[in-house]
């Protein structure tokens, strides 16, 4: 203001026209302030705003990833949790094989016990059989002398030594078979107590798999008493079924006989119609070539008039 006086007091213009520049530059600065108060308010405005909207996206943000790493957590623990299932699984796919290995192992062990029973149990059997036959043979030998030193009244001595000969000699061929028989079941009982031995190195597995497997041979069982049962129930149903196809069969055959005779008689009874019916025929005709030929001269008769 003072230079503005001054500049004006230098110019000569007077003191009013410095008064009135002043006013109006003062409003000027006051119009000024008030724009720019106006205008930095309404930048506060906007600027409180975006803070607030800043505020809003950042606590949504930080909501956001508390929850994914909520998320992440949760997938966490449900992928450890199908990582601990899936270890499980493989231990008890491994357990699985193992005990499938020795139960085939079990298997093939009993399949060769079972094998040497079947082959120890057949030699018996054959040893018995060849025992038998031998004996049988030897009475049959003994009968024979017996008979034969009766019926030709030979002496004692003579007869005695021929069958004591014989005996001797059956005697020693069975003793010779027999020792053969004793030396093959010798090996063969050496064999089994190789295979026994081998049994006793599973004899804990299977004791162990015996009890794992009790349960289920028993619900086995029961299925199979089950099974069992119930293939004799159908096994009595299918007879019955039999007995009442077969009574029906009979039946049916009786009603076909029957049918065939009535048939039969019918045709009889057909032929015999068909028969009498020619003969009536026959006589008819004959019939009507009497009348006819009775007729034929008094129709001649009548033409001649």
């Amino acid at each position: 203001m003072f230079l503005i006086r001054k500049m004006c007091v230098e110019v000569g213009t007077g003191t009013d026209v410095a008064d009135r520049l002043t006013q109006a530059l003062t409003d000027n600065l006051k119009q000024t302030l008030s724009d720019n108060k106006l205008a930095l308010e309404a930048l506060l405005s906007e600027v409180s705003e975006k803070e607030k909207r800043m505020e809003s996206e950042l606590e949504a943000l930080k909501k956001a990833g508390r929850d994914r790493e909520k998320d992440l957590s949760t997938l966490n623990a449900v992928l450890q949790c199908n990582q601990d299932i899936i270890n499980e699984l493989r231990v008890e796919l491994v357990e699985k094989e193992r005990v499938q290995r020795e139960v085939q192992k079990e298997r093939e062990v009993w399949r060769q016990r079972d094998q040497a029973f079947t082959a120890v149990l057949q030699e018996k059997e054959s040893l018995l059989l060849c025992l038998k036959e031998a004996l049988e043979s030897s009475q049959k030998d003994m009968q024979a002398l017996s008979d034969s030193v009766i019926s030709q009244g030979v002496s004692g001595g003579g007869a005695e030594g021929a069958l004591a000969s014989q005996l001797k000699e059956k005697e020693s061929l069975v003793i010779a078979w027999l020792q053969d028989r004793e030396e093959h079941s010798a090996t063969m009982c050496q064999e089994f107590s190789k295979l026994t031995t081998a049994l006793q190195d599973y004899q804990g597995i299977v004791q162990e798999q015996q009890q794992n497997h009790s349960q289920t041979v028993s619900s086995l069982s029961k299925q199979l008493n089950d099974t069992l049962n119930d293939l004799r129930e159908r096994g009595k149903e299918n007879k019955e079924a039999q007995r009442a196809w077969r009574s029906e069969k009979d039946d049916k055959e009786r009603e076909e006989r029957k049918l065939r005779e009535s048939l039969e008689k019918r045709d009889k009874l057909i032929e015999q119609v068909l028969l009498d019916s020619e003969e009536r025929d026959h006589l008819l005709k004959e019939l009507q070539q009497n009348l006819l030929n009775k007729f034929e001269p008094m129709i001649a008769v009548k033409h001649t008039l």
